[in-house]
């Protein structure tokens, strides 16, 4: 039963208030064309409203009264796409729930039953109370019908039935709950509960709109209780009070039904006659024996229909031969005649008789009538199962026409069409002639398994992947673990792992009724390649757990050898991924065994080189040694041998036999003719060269690299670094700066050519070419970021801007360090010299400038220079500091400064005041000479002012406390000038 469930207009009051003004006069204008049914002057206004207003509440009520107005005008796009906006903007307005109700009723209209559920759903729980409620769970309910999810409609219509036996909807809730529960074969609670609303109908049942139903489903379950006579009672009930009903020619075909199995053939017949008579256009409306023929079909009693076809043809035929049959009546005995035709066809396509079937599917469709289209689906069926395409080209072409008004049956034109174009290799055509297929839900199976044949021939491998996806519900069980093992493999094509192992699973929940030996080979196949997948997504133990399990699966070696192939290959991947997670001893393990199996040559000699790599990655390079030795000797001159010799080279590396290594390096670079590893060989030779310092030789075979070997290899870049930082080890910058300028022209592209622009700047500043070396190391730091050699180049960009006296250059990349430094000690030296430039800058000099920083850090000798600086050019700047000193400091420092002081005083010939500093000095705790010097010059301010007697004192101090002192050998000879 297909009810499609109307609701008439239906509007409420919210009791809203809203503010008066020029924008709500649209909204209230817009409402009362709305009311008055003028949709589309309300539109106009709400459309006006909505682009003015300011969002609020008044602007979620012209939303929704828009959307309302659109779908009573039927457009119901643009009245979900009004809803949709208000559910957007205005979540929580009082409109938003009320929304959930109309899009269900939208897509009911649209047929999108699922939508519909899932908004009447969300009505329900929402506004439980509402005055649309019982309509709400009606919609629901019906929706959940069309959805054949009988289960769930019943319950809504429970509550309808339950709760809201007062409402208008309450009839027709109860006759669709009187539906379901026959649909959930709860017959005694559907007996009583239809008996319950029989009595309530009375005799006549006036009133009632669904009268009619009642009483149908009554007589059904009636019949089905073998309750005959009551079934008459309901059934004629219908035929005297409910004429013209959707029930009346049942009714009668039911009746005619009875009667003929109570052996009343007259009354079958009379029944009959009047369903010809008073419904014509009835699909019942066909004679006793085609009724009972299409019913024994239905049965798969084909033998038993043929019987009854035939007599109904037989009949149909001498009635049409009948000379005084009026035109309508013909018409209408060759319209029962060609659905006569069609069934006997029908009838046996099913017992497998295709020749007699194609016949009677050709006689039907000899004229247009009724089953003459689908007369010819079924003739492009047979056809295209018979892979007869050229037949079912022709009738493609001469019937197109014919199904272009058809309705029903143009979709399967449509997918047969399709088929025949796919068989005959026109994949696109296949594919474009899907696109006419305007019920695209409802053959979506079809739909998707066409065009997945057809992406696949086509290579569109996740066009094919999407389409199985969609199709893997709708197909039989025991079909989907071949589709799942077909979608893993078209995942792993593309590198999807993770769907890969998500579908693996699919393979044991539907193989389970498979035949042993099938069920076994599609285990290991999915096994396999869930298990690789695995070793993709880097979850190792996953995929060696898996390939183990497929290694363990008994009677395998009955398999046919491509399926065994899989078994013996695990060891192979086994071993990767055991070697994946450094795990050396297990992956040289199964590397070994998978050398020793029957797999493909490639994967043979891998897992020969494998095992042996294993070894050296292992780092028990004397076992690696012996491995790639024995596989040199089994291949070569084969590449696999030339490969092994090599790293049996580098296994003699590790284990501190460097001469034989080379020895080795040597025989390949001199006798492999073919190998491509002379150049590895010679690159070694190079480098052990260039360990050695030995330049000229080293370079003579670098000449005969770049002669012979790939300029822009890896190989020949590492060559020309390795130059490069012999020079620089070798302090010969200019060849190093030349070898690293010559690289960057070649390879000025490369990612990681940081390291060489800042060799090249360094070797650049080194030999003082500041120039170059500005333009490599400003490369770097604009280029390279994140190098590791990035602060270092700032520094020499630094250093270089210092010997050029830049200072606002300088400055800049100082600034540049303090941000790009983490250590403290350092960036208070760049702030250090920051403050020195800054009094650079004001024509203080270098050394004042940074002897002035020192000072205001508290460094006394810094103070001590810095007054010495002064004596010199600021006399009286001087005097200040070391008058402060000598009063501060009482050690040497003061001393000094005390010395100076008097030296000051001396010049000026001013010698009683000079002799007071010098003496004073002798008080410090200053240093021998200091106080050396101090002695000697107050003993010549002493002589000066003719106290001979104080100076020979002095003097004799000197001699005593310091006499190895050069002051006191100057003091000896001033002695000599006493008289």
């Amino acid at each position: 039963m297909k009810k499609i469930f109307i609701l008439y207009f239906f509007v409420f009051s919210l009791n809203l208030a809203f503010t008066q003004s020029a924008f709500t006069s649209l909204l209230d204008a817009g409402v009362e064309d709305y009311n008055k049914g003028q949709y589309l002057f309300a539109i106009n206004n709400f459309k006006k409203f909505i682009q003015i207003s300011e969002d609020n509440q008044n602007k979620a009520k012209a939303y929704y009264f828009i959307s309302l107005s659109y779908y009573f005008l039927e457009n119901y796009k643009t009245s979900l796409n009004y809803f949709d906006e208000l559910l957007t903007k205005y979540r929580f307005s009082s409109y938003t729930s009320y929304s959930y109700f109309w899009k269900g009723l939208i897509y009911q209209n649209l047929s999108q039953w699922e939508s519909a559920e899932e908004f009447f759903q969300k009505y329900t729980k929402l506004l439980p109370n509402s005055e649309l409620i019982e309509r709400a769970y009606l919609a629901l309910a019906n929706s959940q019908i069309e959805l054949e999810k009988y289960d769930m409609a019943e319950q809504n219509l429970k509550i309808i039935a339950d709760k809201y036996k007062r409402s208008e909807k309450y009839e027709e809730a109860s006759v669709l709950y009187a539906f379901v529960l026959i649909k959930n074969k709860k017959f005694n609670i559907a007996e009583n509960f239809i008996n319950t609303w029989i009595t309530k109908l009375g005799k006549t049942g006036e009133g009632y709109t669904y009268k009619d139903r009642f009483w149908l489903y009554g007589a059904e379950l009636s019949i089905q209780n073998k309750d005959i006579e009551n079934a008459k009672i309901l059934l004629k009930k219908i035929d005297n009070f409910a004429k013209e009903s959707p029930s009346s020619d049942i009714a009668l075909l039911h009746l005619s039904k009875i009667e003929n199995t109570l052996g009343n053939k007259k009354e079958a017949k009379e029944y009959l006659l009047r369903l010809a008579n008073e419904y014509p256009y009835s699909k019942y409306n066909i004679d006793i024996s085609l009724s009972f023929g299409i019913e024994e079909y239905n049965n798969t009693n084909y033998s038993d229909a043929l019987v009854f076809f035939k007599q109904s043809l037989d009949i149909i035929e001498k009635n049409l031969l009948k000379q005084d049959i009026q035109k309508q009546e013909k018409e209408r005995l060759l319209d029962l005649k060609n659905s006569t035709l069609f069934y006997i066809g029908e009838t046996y396509y099913k017992i497998g008789d295709l020749k007699q079937a194609i016949n009677n599917y050709i006689r039907a469709n000899e004229n247009n009538r009724v089953y003459t289209n689908e007369s010819i689906l079924k003739l492009l069926e047979i056809y295209i199962e018979t892979k007869e395409t050229n037949k079912a080209f022709d009738l493609v072409s001469k019937s197109i026409d014919l199904f272009k008004s058809d309705v029903a049956n143009k979709d399967k034109f449509f997918i047969l069409k399709s088929k025949a174009e796919y068989l005959s290799s026109q994949y696109s055509n296949s594919l474009k002639t899907l696109e006419d297929i305007i019920n695209k839900e409802k053959y979506n199976s079809l739909i998707t398994s066409i065009k997945v044949n057809n992406y696949i021939k086509l290579s569109k491998i996740k066009d094919a992947i999407s389409s199985i996806k969609d199709t893997f519900n709708f197909i039989a069980f025991d079909k989907k673990p071949h589709l799942a093992l077909d979608l893993m493999n078209l995942y792993f094509n593309v590198e999807d792992y993770n769907n890969v192992v998500e579908t693996h699973p699919l393979i044991s929940t539907y193989s389970k009724n498979l035949a042993d030996t099938e069920q076994l080979a599609l285990k290991i196949k999915s096994d396999y390649i869930a298990g690789i997948s695995y070793m993709q997504l880097r979850e190792y133990d996953k995929g060696i757990l898996l390939l183990k399990t497929l290694q363990s699966y008994p009677e395998t070696k009955n398999l046919e050898k491509a399926i065994l192939q899989l078994v013996y290959k695990s060891f192979y991947y086994i071993g990767w991924m055991y070697y994946k997670q450094s795990n050396y001893i297990d992956a040289s393990k199964n590397f070994g065994a998978a050398s020793l199996l029957d797999i493909e040559d490639n994967l043979k000699k891998d897992s020969y080189y494998m095992e042996a790599f294993s070894f050296y990655s292992k780092k028990d390079y004397q076992n690696a040694s012996l491995k790639f030795e024995s596989i040199y000797k089994k291949y070569y001159p084969d590449e696999l041998g030339s490969k092994s010799y090599y790293q049996m080279g580098k296994c003699f590396e590790n284990l501190g036999s460097k001469e034989k290594a080379i020895t080795v390096y040597k025989k390949i670079f001199e006798e492999f003719v073919n190998s491509n590893y002379k150049d590895d060989a010679l690159f070694e030779l190079i480098k052990d060269l260039l360990d050695k310092k030995k330049l000229e030789e080293a370079n003579s075979l670098i000449r005969i690299f770049t002669d012979n070997y790939s300029k822009n290899s890896l190989l020949y870049k590492n060559i020309l670094i390795m130059q490069a930082e012999t020079f620089i080890v070798m302090e010969r910058y200019s060849e190093a700066l030349s070898t690293y300028n010559f690289y960057l022209k070649k390879f000025k592209d490369e990612k990681d050519n940081d390291v060489v622009f800042y060799w090249a700047g360094y070797s650049a500043s080194k030999i003082k070419d500041f120039d170059l070396a500005k333009e490599f190391l400003e490369n770097l730091l604009s280029n390279y970021s994140s190098s590791s050699f990035y602060k270092d180049s700032l520094n020499i960009l630094k250093n270089i801007y210092f010997e050029e006296k830049n200072y606002e250059k300088e400055k800049y990349y100082l600034i540049k360090l303090i941000d790009a430094d983490k250590n403290s000690t350092q960036i208070n030296q760049y702030n250090k010299r920051l403050k020195e430039i800054d009094l650079v800058k004001n024509g203080i000099s270098e050394e004042e400038a940074n002897l002035i920083i020192e000072v205001e850090k508290g460094n006394i000798l810094a103070k001590f220079e810095l007054g010495i600086l002064y004596y010199k050019k600021n006399r009286i700047k001087a005097l200040e500091i070391l008058k402060d000193l000598s009063e501060t400091n009482n050690e040497d420092i003061g001393g000094k400064s005390s010395n100076l002081l008097g030296d000051n005083e001396l010049e000026l010939n001013k010698y009683q005041d000079a002799s007071k500093f010098y003496l004073k000095t002798t008080s410090y705790k200053a240093n021998n000479d200091t106080i050396a010097e101090a002695l000697y010059k107050a003993s010549l301010c002493y002589y000066k002012i003719d106290k001979q007697n104080l100076a020979k004192k002095i003097i004799e101090r000197l001699k005593t406390n310091f006499s190895d002192s050069i002051w006191t050998s100057k003091a000896k000879e001033l002695e000599k000038r006493f008289e």
